[in-house]
C-alpha cells in the first residue's frame, strides 16, 4: 500500500514538473516571438532578395512552431502529438538547412513514414477524441471513486481496463 502511494506521489510530481517545463518553454517562446516580429521587419525592409535573411526568418519561425508543438506534446500524451512534432522537425530540416539531394530524399522518406504511421497504425484510442474520455476514466480509478473490484494497482492494467470498458460502452 505504501509503495502504491509512493508511486502515485512520484507520478503526480512528474506531472507537475512537466507543467513547469511547459510554462518555462511557453515563456521562452513568447520572448522569441518578439524577436521573430523584429526579424519580419528586417525581411520586409530588406527587399534585396537576400536568401540568407529569409532562411534565418524561416528557421526562427519553424523553431517557434516546433516549440508550440512540443508544449502540446507535453500537455497531451498522444501518439498524434509526437508524430506532429517529428514532422515539423523534419520539415524544418528540409526547408531551412541547405542539404544534399540524398538528405532531402531521406527527409521525404521520413515524413512519408510518419504519415503512414498516422494513417495505418493509429487506433481509435490513439486519436485525440478518445484521449480525454480515457483520461477521465483513469482519473476516476486513481481517485478510487469506483467499485473496489475495479481498482487496479498497475497502470498498464488500468489502461487496458479503461479501453475494454470504453469499448463495451460504445457497443451498447
Amino acid at each position: 500500500m505504501r509503495q502504491m502511494k509512493a508511486q502515485k506521489g512520484m507520478y503526480r510530481a512528474a506531472g507537475w514538473i512537466e507543467v513547469f517545463v511547459s510554462i518555462v518553454v511557453l515563456v521562452a517562446l513568447l520572448v522569441f516571438s518578439a524577436g521573430l516580429i523584429k526579424e519580419f521587419y528586417t525581411v520586409v525592409l530588406n527587399n534585396g532578395g537576400d536568401p540568407d535573411v529569409l532562411s534565418d526568418f524561416l528557421g526562427s519561425a519553424f523553431q517557434i512552431v516546433i516549440g508550440v508543438e512540443f508544449i502540446k506534446m507535453l500537455c497531451k500524451h498522444t501518439p498524434a502529438t509526437v508524430v506532429e512534432v517529428l514532422m515539423f522537425a523534419i520539415a524544418r530540416q528540409m526547408v531551412v538547412e541547405h542539404s544534399t539531394p540524398l538528405e532531402n530524399l531521406i527527409c521525404i522518406a521520413g515524413i512519408t513514414i510518419l504519415f503512414a504511421i498516422r494513417r495505418f497504425l493509429f487506433t481509435d484510442s490513439d486519436k485525440e477524441d478518445h484521449y480525454q474520455e480515457n483520461i477521465a476514466v483513469v482519473e476516476d480509478v486513481e481517485k478510487e471513486e469506483c467499485e473496489p473490484c475495479l481498482c487496479i494497482e498497475n497502470e498498464d492494467e488500468a489502461e487496458a481496463s479503461v479501453l475494454e470498458e470504453s469499448a463495451g460502452l460504445e457497443e451498447a
